[in-house]
């Protein structure tokens, strides 16, 4: 007979890779062993490997639920706004956002992917090319010119991502600049730039 699962099964996976990724963001996955996300956790290993089988699955989780999270997000904000400068504006907010709520799983996304499953792997690079591909769509028709300068599109949707990719390193709560204030900066120049090529 297969075993239930409890009432907080889900809530204990949550605590799990939330400790999980701000252990593996702060210290590397490689000097994470799974004895140290389960003190962190305050669980026994035994029930840690209830949840996860290795640290890896544990790894592949955070960043699979991370990148499906964010997708979401992102496809939900493209589908408030109707021209094409509002959808990629809310678009940048929708990352931002994500990026602020859960910038363990993000600095992990960043930092540890080459320790993934290989198995995993491809799957993970999938998602990525699903959120670039939702942004190029929405640049492309912000910025006309695009139409005729293709080659032009992935730079600039890559630019795009540079610059979002690595706020964690230095944007400031309470600063002179609010998420709101910088996704209209960001937005501004993306579509200027592009339009300026």
């Amino acid at each position: 007979m297969a075993r239930t699962r409890a009432q907080d099964y889900g809530e204990k996976q949550d605590v799990i890779l939330r400790a999980a990724a701000s252990l593996f963001g702060e210290h590397g996955f490689e000097r994470v062993s799974m004895a140290a996300v389960a003190a962190e956790c305050g669980f026994s290993k035994a029930l840690l490997y209830h949840y996860y089988s290795s640290k890896e699955a544990l790894l592949d989780d955070i960043i699979m639920r991370h990148l499906e999270l964010l997708i979401a997000s992102v496809s939900a904000a493209n589908a408030n706004a109707t021209a094409p400068r509002d959808r990629l504006l809310a678009m940048v907010k929708a990352v931002l956002n994500s990026y602020h709520s859960d910038a363990d799983q993000h600095r992990v996304q960043q930092g540890c992917q080459a320790s993934m499953s290989v198995a995993k792997q491809g799957t993970m690079k999938a998602l990525e090319r699903t959120l670039v591909q939702q942004f190029a769509d929405v640049i492309r028709q912000a910025v006309p010119r695009l139409q005729d300068k293709s080659e032009a599109l992935l730079p600039v949707t890559m630019s795009l991502f540079g610059i979002l990719n690595w706020t964690y390193t230095w944007f400031k709560e309470g600063g002179a600049v609010d998420r709101e204030h910088y996704a209209e900066i960001v937005t501004t120049l993306m579509l200027d730039g592009a339009n300026a090529l």
